[in-house]
């Protein structure tokens, strides 16, 4: 599937477009054996929410089982308070993902064709586009009731996981967020549907 096409009915692989809006950076405290506690969790979600990085440029490694080979994009990632995230994609193909509370929006920018949806047509990318936002405005509450959340590492060098409450609504096994101090570096995210998308954020 490329980019820049859009299908009536967009796959799975749409889900995993909007993982990669983890894109704030982070400040937590150390974690022992990747264990949660409940006053790191409200550091992570605090500097997720002061930090304020808000448009930050990508690189990205989508492997698709029907594909042979990964497919290669940059672009810019974009989170619109209060509930709006976007993926603008300039290559290869240019397109821009919008996901909002009320509405999935996906446009050909070379074309301008463009292809609006309620967001309940796509459950699972309605599940993590809200799980998304509850991270990016330190909903803790949201975060816990639809992910399984553990941290790992050092101040220095930080791994977080989450793993969807439910999978099968949510399309996906796993995301993990790697970052070094108060940046976040590198994005992995797994869909059940066997997609994998490895991003690499171009933080300050």
């Amino acid at each position: 599937m490329m980019c820049g096409n859009l299908p009536p009915n967009p796959p799975m692989t749409y889900c995993v477009l909007f993982g990669l809006v983890l894109m704030a950076n982070t400040s937590m405290a150390e974690t022992s054996q990747g264990r949660l506690e409940a006053q790191t969790l409200d550091q992570a979600l605090y500097g997720l929410k002061e930090r304020n990085t808000h448009r930050i440029p990508y690189q990205e490694s989508r492997l698709i089982p029907s594909l042979k080979a990964p497919m290669q994009t940059r672009g810019v990632l974009e989170f619109l308070p209060p509930d709006t995230l976007i993926k603008r994609v300039e290559a290869p193909i240019p397109t821009t993902y919008l996901l909002s509370s009320t509405e999935i929006r996906l446009t050909d920018d070379t074309t301008g064709e463009t292809r609006s949806l309620k967001p309940d047509a796509i459950p699972e990318l309605a599940y993590i586009g809200s799980s998304l936002v509850s991270l990016l405005v330190g909903d803790k509450v949201a975060l816990l009731s639809r992910w399984h959340v553990t941290l790992g590492g050092t101040t220095r060098l930080w791994e977080m996981n989450l793993i969807p409450v439910e999978k099968d609504l949510s399309g996906l096994r796993r995301v993990r967020i790697e970052g070094q101090e108060g940046d976040l570096k590198k994005l992995h995210i797994e869909a059940i549907d066997g997609s994998i998308s490895n991003l690499t954020l171009e933080t300050p």
